[in-house]
C-alpha cells in the first residue's frame, strides 16, 4: 500500500466447488530469507578467501557410511586436484596423493587416531598431479558415534612447503657454521 517493493513467495491453488472455480492465493514476504541467504553466501566467500590467504583447506570425512566427504576449494587447490574421486577412503588418498615414503606413517597415524579416538596431527608430503611435491600439515578432530567409534573427521590441511624450506635452510646453515667452528677449533682455519 505504501509503494514499497519486496520479494514474495506465491502459492496458488485452484479449487472447484459446486461447479465454480475459486483460487486460493497465499503470499509470503521472503525478505528475511533472502537476506539470510545473502549473509550465508558472503560468509562462505569470506571463509574461502581466508583459506586461500592462509593456504589452509578444510575437509569433512564421514567414515560411516563410507565415501561421504567434503573438500574445500582451497584443499583441492593445495593438492592440485580438480575433483575428489568417488571412492575416496584413507588408503586411496594415501595411494594417490601422499608421497610414497610418507604413506606408512600417515596410515599408522590414521589407525592410531581410530583406536584412541584422539586428534590426528601429522606433517607429510603430497605429490600433486603435476608432479610437484608439497609439504602439508593435516590436523583433524574425530567425532564419535553413539557406539563410541569414530564416525567422522573434521579437519584442515595447510600447505607448509615454505616453512619446511626455511627449516631446511636453517639446518644447512647451522651445519655449515658447525663445520667452520670445528675447523677453527682444530686449527684448520685460522
Amino acid at each position: 500500500a505504501d509503494g514499497e517493493e519486496f520479494p514474495i513467495d506465491a502459492s496458488i491453488s485452484r479449487i472447484l466447488q459446486n461447479g465454480k472455480t475459486f483460487y486460493a492465493v497465499l503470499l509470503r514476504d521472503i525478505t528475511r530469507r533472502i537476506e539470510a541467504e545473502a549473509r550465508v553466501r558472503s560468509s562462505e566467500q569470506q571463509l574461502a578467501e581466508a583459506q586461500a590467504i592462509a593456504h589452509i583447506g578444510s575437509y569433512e570425512l564421514n567414515l560411516r557410511p563410507r565415501n561421504d566427504y567434503y573438500w574445500s576449494d582451497e584443499l583441492l587447490r593445495i593438492t592440485g586436484l580438480t575433483d575428489v574421486p568417488a571412492d575416496w577412503s584413507s588408503p586411496a588418498y594415501a595411494a594417490q596423493i601422499v608421497h610414497p615414503e610418507d604413506r606408512p606413517n600417515l596410515l599408522r597415524e590414521f589407525q592410531r587416531m581410530l583406536k584412541v579416538r584422539d586428534t590426528f596431527d601429522i606433517e607429510y608430503r603430497i605429490v600433486r598431479s603435476d608432479g610437484e611435491v608439497r609439504w602439508v600439515r593435516d590436523l583433524a578432530k574425530p567425532t564419535l558415534a553413539s557406539d563410541g567409534k569414530v564416525d567422522k573427521l573434521i579437519g584442515t590441511v595447510q600447505d607448509i612447503t615454505e616453512r619446511k624450506a626455511a627449516e631446511s635452510a636453517i639446518l644447512a646453515a647451522n651445519e655449515f657454521n658447525q663445520q667452520i667452528m670445528t675447523s677453527v677449533n682444530e686449527g684448520i682455519i685460522v
